[in-house]
């Protein structure tokens, strides 16, 4: 099976990144898509830095569920 991870953060310290509209509607409207082509999704919102570098591990999760 596809695996997908899928991102959505809304809640931007930066200036320049508090443009975006609706990062976490979207990101659903993505996930619903790429299910109906039966990739593995895992979404994961407003993720801090701390979360964002340890992605591996987020792999690793991804992986136990197949």
């Amino acid at each position: 099976m596809r695996k997908a991870y899928l991102i959505g953060n809304a809640k931007y310290k930066n200036e320049y990144w508090k443009s975006l509209r609706n990062p976490i509607n979207d990101i659903h409207k993505i996930k619903d898509s790429l299910e109906k082509c039966e990739f593995n999704v895992k979404l994961y919102e407003d993720l801090e830095k701390y979360d964002l570098t340890s992605f591996s591990q987020l792999e690793r999760e991804v992986d136990k569920h197949d």
